[in-house]
């Protein structure tokens, strides 16, 4: 019974070596060309991120709007104080996005070692 079962299991393989062979690189384009425009995108909406902090932080700089005692409102605080948690999230995405674009552009290898295992 056991020596069946390992009969079949190398049956199988021999049968899926050639699919495999065949199918391999095309599978590895896709996944590379997924990844890089995947990671475009986020660096393209993380610099976007970047730039609407940007102009959110400035305008309300600008802009201060102040209540009858002449102090800010709540959410002006509440933004000053959540900027640099943003300012840096955005900043390490857009980083991280660019890292692996550069990683798939000129180390594609590395990157699907990196990927698969």
């Amino acid at each position: 019974m056991k020596e069946q079962i390992i009969q079949k299991l190398i049956e199988y393989l021999d049968q899926s070596k050639d699919f495999m062979l065949q199918e391999c690189p095309e599978v590895i384009q896709q996944a590379l060309r997924y990844h890089y425009i995947s990671n475009l995108m986020g660096c393209i909406f993380s610099f976007l991120g970047i730039i609407v902090y940007a102009l959110v932080c400035f305008y309300f700089y600008k802009n201060p709007t102040r209540d009858k005692y002449d102090s800010r409102p709540m959410h002006h605080s509440f933004i000053f104080f959540l900027s640099p948690m943003f300012f840096f999230m955005f900043t390490f995405s857009l980083f991280n996005c660019c890292d692996h674009l550069i990683k798939i552009t000129y180390a594609p290898k590395y990157y699907l070692i990196h990927l698969f295992f």
